[in-house]
């Protein structure tokens, strides 16, 4: 019982995923603006200052070390985009 209500769980989500993607894929709303729910591309306005890429992903690097380091070493972690993003920002101008 219980993993079929994670499935249905997890269909859920992608359906809402798929939707939401399909809405942008329509193109832009009255206000000329798409329309998504991802916090990278919709919340920047409420973080109130605007920040440079390099400067994001410095602290995405930190906050993702901050986060990992309470967990045990020997658990496997998240290693694909911060390994890509330390080979991105020597590339992206400094401020």
């Amino acid at each position: 019982m219980a993993a079929s209500a994670v499935f249905f769980k997890t269909c859920g989500v992608w359906l809402y995923l798929i939707w939401e993607r399909v809405g942008i894929a329509k193109g832009i709303d009255a206000s000329g603006e798409a329309r998504d729910a991802n916090f990278t591309m919709t919340g920047s306005s409420s973080v109130g200052m605007e920040l440079p890429v390099r400067e994001l992903l410095e602290l995405c690097l930190a906050e993702n070390n901050c986060r990992m380091s309470g967990y045990d070493e020997r658990l496997l972690r998240p290693t694909i985009v911060p390994t890509l993003v330390r080979w991105i920002r020597p590339l992206l101008p400094a401020r």
